[in-house]
């Protein structure tokens, strides 16, 4: 604790000055006299004390005056301010605390009362400066952390090739629990023009969930441009997530190949919540339930990446969604579910599903925070097929 102060001392008695002045150098501190309320603000800002003793009556501006402009030049520093007076009344008190004063004496000093206070006001301003350099600290915590979060989510945004999603017509949405999703999208094409699709939902929150999934989405890219079927893709990232990431841990996913020439949808799912494939109209056409463990789970002997196949005859949209958007939860506790999906899918427009959707459950949540990311992805399935996501 500062066993010294700066005490700026303001009062229009001369002998009341001299006597503080000799009673507070003894106490060790450093006084600084003014002789009324305008002194006193001009003797503050030029010296930036520590304590301000403020006598009331002051010809000019008085001492409730003064305590307001200190205070005003202080701004969020805290200096106490000791009120000086010979009115021994409550009102007086009252007014003096109002103007910002953070105690009152009575004329004449009890100066062992004096030193006491000052006592206090050093032990209160020890713990505010303390305060004030942990604030700081967290603040420049927060700014370190918020650039490191956003180089990351740069990163992290490059090597899912999110920006080429953004400039096809494939829609998606993306709202993590933290800063990072541990829910990853990922698309491209085959040399033979076959678009592959895979949606993640790695074990836990954050950036750690994220990490896991980012070399599957390298290894996807690599093998699906090299025209790797989807049951083989399937095969190889189970045995690179198996071979990287703890045991208990593990990667829900669904993985999509459009061959647009001959309208077919090819799905592997383990561990997602169905695949559903909508007409134009909103009737639900075909759906796509887990039909095998999550990624990461089975040994290779024991994986399958057996496929599911459906031919479409009429124009539709691909919904691909994690459980965390069926889980969402309102105020009391019910759950999205996905027959909510489905309803909201047969009434929305062609054009704004995935707006519906995202506004259904935020809507459903009520202002709270899901509990596990949410991430959808919707593709149009035509005759010309989405725009290129290279």
């Amino acid at each position: 604790m500062k066993n010294t102060y700066t005490v700026l001392v303001a009062d229009d008695s001369e002998h009341v000055r001299l006597v503080l002045e000799h009673f507070l150098k003894t106490l060790g501190h450093t006084p600084i006299l003014a002789s009324n309320g305008q002194e006193a603000v001009e003797l503050f800002v030029a010296h930036a004390p520590d304590l301000v003793l403020l006598d009331v009556m002051m010809p000019g501006v008085n001492g409730y005056e003064a305590a307001r402009r200190i205070r005003s030049q202080a701004g969020a520093t805290w200096v106490p301010i000791l009120f000086l007076s010979a009115a021994a009344k409550l009102d007086d008190e009252i007014t003096g605390l109002a103007a910002g004063g953070d105690d009152y004496l009575f004329k004449p000093v009890n100066f062992p009362l004096l030193t006491a206070k000052i006592t206090v006001m050093q032990r209160i301003a020890t713990m505010q400066r303390a305060l004030q350099e942990k604030t700081a600290l967290l603040e420049r915590y927060q700014e370190d952390n918020e650039h490191e979060h956003q180089l990351a989510q740069h990163i992290l945004d490059h090597l899912v090739r999110l920006d080429a999603l953004r400039k096809s017509n494939i829609q998606y949405w993306l709202a993590p629990t933290k800063h990072f999703s541990g829910d990853l999208l990922a698309a491209t094409y085959t040399p033979s023009g076959t678009l592959h699709v895979i949606l993640m939902d790695a074990t836990g929150h954050g950036l750690s969930a994220a990490m896991t999934g980012i070399p599957l989405v390298e290894m996807f890219y690599n093998l699906s441009e090299r025209g790797l079927p989807l049951s083989m893709l399937a095969h190889e990232l189970n045995r690179k997530i198996k071979a990287i990431i703890p045991t208990g841990h593990f990667v829900a996913a669904t993985l999509v190949a459009i061959r647009y020439q001959d309208r077919l949808i090819e799905i592997w799912n383990g561990g997602n919540p169905d695949a559903l494939f909508v007409g134009k109209d909103g009737v639900l056409l075909h759906s796509w339930p887990s039909s095998h463990p999550a990624l990461g789970i089975l040994a290779s002997h024991e994986f399958s990446g057996e496929t599911a196949v459906f031919p479409w005859t009429t124009p539709g949209q691909l919904y691909l969604f994690s459980d965390g958007l069926i889980e969402a939860e309102n105020p009391t506790s019910e759950a999205f579910g996905e027959e909510r999906v489905r309803q909201v899918l047969a009434i929305a427009s062609w054009d704004d599903r995935v707006g519906s959707l995202r506004a259904a459950v935020t809507t459903h949540l009520a202002g709270r925070l899901a509990h596990d990311d949410i991430s959808l992805l919707a593709v149009n399935c035509t005759s010309k097929g989405p725009l290129p996501v290279r």
